[in-house]
């Protein structure tokens, strides 16, 4: 299956934080709830802006806007089941906030950031394992560490 061209190039950062973006990042959870998914990039619902929508794992919609990571950590020598990654990024607002994603939602993150930094799924040829998080289970590429949705 060829990837769509759309997701090979990085989207638009966000400049402007007003009632437009604010009613974007509205439809956007509205797709991520009426869909049942845990995550949600921008690019995958047909806007083309680095924006990511992840669930965590008391069911709280985070939204973040132009995301960066600040720090990983996927050490398979000390714990082979833990993983995260320390980000940074823009609310609806526009102020700067930092969270650390763990387990699951490290995984979900990853899996999102591709839509925004060019996909390169092709490019893998993944070699899917279980992986299992503090508090659940998945299946994760052992090479690019792209969870299988």
């Amino acid at each position: 299956m060829k990837l769509d061209k759309r997701f090979k190039s990085k989207p638009a950062k966000v400049k402007s934080f007003n009632q437009s973006l604010e009613k974007k990042l509205d439809s956007l959870a509205r797709t991520l709830n009426e869909n049942g998914n845990a995550s949600l990039s921008a690019p995958r619902a047909g806007l083309n802006k680095r924006i990511i929508l992840l669930k965590t794992s008391d069911g709280e919609t985070v939204e973040l806007v132009n995301p960066e990571i600040l720090k990983e950590k996927l050490d398979k020598k000390v714990n082979p089941d833990y993983q995260a990654v320390a980000i940074k990024y823009q609310d609806r607002k526009g102020d700067e906030q930092t969270a650390l994603l763990t387990d699951a939602e490290a995984v979900r993150f990853y899996y999102e950031l591709e839509y925004l930094d060019g996909f390169k799924d092709e490019e893998c040829g993944h070699e899917y394992e279980i992986v299992h998080g503090f508090q659940d289970s998945y299946e994760q590429c052992s090479k690019c560490k792209l969870a299988k949705q």
